[in-house]
């Protein structure tokens, strides 16, 4: 960089472009973005070799979207600006809004070495790598995308998301490992994403799917890893049960698909039944008996009218000695086909089986004092066996015994009734005609504990019948309800609970409504209250369920991609956003994890804040008006209500007048001085600070006029030097008229002739020297001489690997124009 560029370096401001524009701010530079531009083309006019007001209007012409025109003007100031962050970074912001991700990752890469991560804060440089990266994953440049999310996650290794789209950038690599172990590793960090779970079951599985007919064994490891991610699928539990009956293993077969019958999709549901039904044959047939038990089971869950499953059933519990049940499936057999001969002679069989099996029962029971029980275990014996000896025995001994119970049971009713306990005596009458249903003192009892529970039961119902008046639907129900109980076949208490049944239902069936409004118009919290409502007041509503489990979905979908949205905002520093979608998860799901990440992001966000506030200060005393200006801008665009940000730009306004007002007037006493260098130098400064400054504008013309002169002969001397040979007394020559103005083009014209003329030295060139060399002609458009460059670093640094991909880098750069010259 030359000597005089070095000087202009002083007091560059950093401007931040990864917020919105700043001219959409209240406290934009005055005046349209337009004319603020024009204002600069002005003096630039006037002073054209002046390479900070190029940078300057660069700077606007980016914030008004003008990017191309932008990249113009910074490269006609880089040659002043080559160890300058801010030129850099900008430029690199501007290259990856033009989608040039090769460029632009050339001037990261520099603003880096350079020092931006030291303060990121004010250089977001991973964010800036984390954008580019996602540019690189939208345009398909897949390694590249790869490469930039890994150089992230080294630069900040919190940054946990950013697994999830190397994950999904593996994927379709179709590299399952590295995809798995980046999902896995995002997993570990939020365990909660479904999502992200589902993706990795999905990559399992149908990877598995692949070798399900040539490697049957890679195939089940595959499916149990899928299953491990999602335990209890159905899918993956379907195709291991299919496995392992391929495998001849009925019973492992039988385990997996009987869990999953019921709720398997409907074109697995018809393979799963050929499958039990074949397994439990298998079993049978291996006297697995309780395996294939369990089969049966899952095959019967269904409808049951399967008369070939029902069947099997039967010999299943012949063979188990499970008689009664062997007879209940025989029967069922029958009722489909009455004809079929295997149930007729088998059915035969269970019979002569039942009845001892129930009278072992109801003796199990006689004998653990179940007299009830046991009478009813006895009489269906006798049924089928009119003549058993045992159950006619047993029968006559467990009758009397249900016989004494039942009077107790009468004696206390009329006892209770007696003292007046019209309910205790209604009880006890109930008990007693439970065991004897057909007795006359227990029926008799039960009317007279009616008749004397009549005065609370038309209580009890002008309550109910009053709150169902007032629209107390629940209350009237349960007073109902307890008139129900007292007299279980009373007319107006039927009446009246069915009454509030009919309006609860009225109201369910409105809030249900409610509820699917609700999610049609994608108010999922409305919708999912509307469906809670409906089910309690009428609980079990099939379509209330169904919305209910609906809503909760879409509300679970919703809050996965509100936080993936929010982790990858804040990865991109677009805190606001991330902030707005990790409080639009937590109003739809207010859990522990997801207020622990709307703080962190709340909390970076204020570090940030502050951060940008300090340093807008610390610029403001050091008279860098336009850096404070910008942060100041920028703290403005992440939070407009900021009060800190706005009272320090409005007093910033004031300062930058006042130091204005000095600058010209100690410009106007040097230029009566005739020091008109340093005059120069004010007024210029005026002029980057505003452009439109007219009593500037006429100081820096009148000073170029005074200083024209002696620049003149300076310049004729110095090209008389140049011609006659003297290389190093036109250089001295020219840097003294580079002294008196240092923007002045006619001098940094004729210098630039003199340093071409400078034999090329025979020492040992400096790679890092060579290196920024060609970052400098790559900046100028002069690719050829860049990749020269870069080659002679790699031959004196050959693991310099900047070089190597930046040669790799103006390569792409020059086969892009010789395809754009084509088309």
């Amino acid at each position: 960089m030359t000597g005089h560029g070095s000087l202009l370096l002083r007091g560059i401001m950093a401007i931040l472009l990864l917020i919105p524009s700043i001219r959409n701010t209240a406290f934009a530079e005055a005046g349209p973005a337009s004319q603020q531009i024009e204002r600069y083309r002005q003096v630039l006019g006037m002073d054209p070799g002046n390479l900070p007001l190029h940078y300057y209007l660069g700077v606007a012409l980016l914030l008004n979207n003008r990017t191309q025109e932008a990249i113009d003007e910074f490269r006609s100031a880089y040659p002043a600006f080559t160890d300058s962050i801010e030129m850099n970074f900008n430029l690199g912001l501007a290259y990856a809004r033009l989608g040039d991700s090769d460029s632009a990752l050339l001037y990261f890469e520099q603003a880096e070495a350079l020092g931006a991560l030291d303060v990121p804060e004010i250089y977001p440089l991973v964010n800036a790598y984390y954008n580019l990266g996602l540019t690189s994953l939208d345009a398909d440049a897949l390694d590249e995308a790869a490469g930039l999310f890994r150089r992230v996650l080294a630069l900040d290794p919190s940054r946990v998301e950013i697994y999830q789209l190397l994950g999904d950038l593996h994927a379709r690599q179709g590299a399952l490992d590295k995809a798995i172990e980046s999902l896995t590793a995002y997993l570990d960090r939020y365990p909660e994403d479904a999502a992200t779970r589902e993706y990795i079951f999905t990559l399992y599985f149908n990877e598995a799917l692949k070798f399900l007919e040539k490697d049957e064994p890679q195939a089940r490891i595959l499916f149990e890893k899928a299953l491990a991610s999602t335990p209890d699928s159905p899918l993956a539990l379907y195709y291991l049960g299919y496995l392992d009956y391929r495998q001849d293993l009925p019973a492992a077969a039988v385990e997996r698909l009987a869990s999953v019958y019921d709720r398997a999709p409907p074109e697995l549901q018809e393979s799963i039944r050929s499958i039990l039904f074949n397994c439990a044959l298998t079993l049978q047939e291996r006297h697995q008996l309780p395996e294939a038990l369990k089969a049966i089971e899952a095959l019967n869950s269904g409808d049951g009218n399967d008369s070939k499953t029902l069947f099997l059933a039967g010999n299943i519990a012949l063979d188990l000695k499970d008689f009664i049940g062997a007879r209940d499936f025989y029967e069922k057999v029958l009722a489909i086909d009455p004809a079929h001969r295997g149930a007729i002679l088998n059915l035969v069989t269970a019979d002569a089986g039942v009845v001892t099996q129930l009278v072992e029962r109801g003796r199990v029971l006689y004998r653990s004092g179940e007299y009830a029980g046991a009478l009813r275990e006895l009489d269906r014996a006798l049924v089928l066996n009119p003549a058993d000896s045992r159950a006619k025995a047993y029968a006559r001994e467990a009758r009397i015994e249900v016989d004494r119970l039942a009077a107790e049971h009468f004696t206390e009713a009329a006892r209770a009734l007696d003292e007046g306990n019209p309910r205790i005596a209604i009880d006890q009458a109930r008990a007693g005609l439970s065991l004897a249903p057909e007795s006359p003192a227990g029926l008799a009892l039960q009317k007279k504990s009616r008749t004397a529970l009549t005065a609370d039961l038309e209580r009890i119902l002008a309550e109910g019948q009053g709150l169902l008046e007032k629209g107390e639907l629940a209350q009237a129900k349960s007073a109902f309800t307890l008139a129900l109980t007292l007299d279980p076949d009373h007319e107006g208490a039927g009446k009246g609970k069915s009454d509030v049944e009919l309006r609860l239902g009225d109201q369910a069936e409105k809030a249900n409504d409610r509820g699917q409004r609700a999610m049609d118009e994608g108010k999922l919290l409305e919708a999912r209250d509307a469906f809670s409502e409906a089910l309690i007041l009428q609980p079990g509503l099939p379509e209330s369920l169904t919305g209910q489990a609906r809503a909760e979905d879409l509300i679970s979908a919703v809050v996965t991609e509100e936080l993936q949205w929010g982790r990858r905002a804040l990865s991109a520093g677009r805190f606001v956003e991330a902030r707005d979608r990790f409080t639009n998860a937590l109003r739809l799901e207010n859990s522990p994890e997801i207020r622990r990440e709307l703080q962190s992001a709340e909390m970076e966000f204020s570090v940030k804040i502050e951060t940008l506030l300090q340093t807008a200060k610390d610029r403001t005393n050091e008279e860098n008006f336009r850096g404070a200006k910008s942060l100041y801008l920028q703290i403005l665009a992440l939070e407009p209500r900021h009060g800190a940000a706005t009272a320090g730009l409005m007093n910033l306004s004031g300062q930058m007048t006042a130091f204005i007002r000095t600058q010209r007037g100690a410009a106007a006493d040097e230029m009566a001085a005739g020091q008109f260098k340093e005059a120069l130098k004010r007024y210029r400064r005026v002029l980057d600070l505003d452009p439109a400054d007219s009593e500037a504008r006429r100081g820096l013309n009148r000073g170029k006029d005074l200083l024209e002169e002696e620049l003149s002969r300076l310049i004729d001397a110095g090209k008389t030097a140049l011609e006659g040979g003297r290389i190093q007394d036109a250089e001295a020559t020219l840097l003294q008229a580079l002294a008196l103005d240092p923007y002045n083009d006619r001098v940094q014209a004729v210098l630039t002739r003199v340093k071409n003329a400078i034999p090329p030295s025979t020492a040992p060139e400096d790679p890092q020297k060579l290196y920024l060399q060609g970052i400098e002609w790559y900046t100028q458009g002069l690719y050829r001489e860049a990749i020269a460059a870069w080659t002679q670093v790699l031959a004196l640094s050959p693991d310099h690997e900047k070089a190597l991909l930046n040669i790799e880098k103006g390569r792409r750069k020059l086969r892009q124009i010789r395809q754009n010259q084509r088309e």
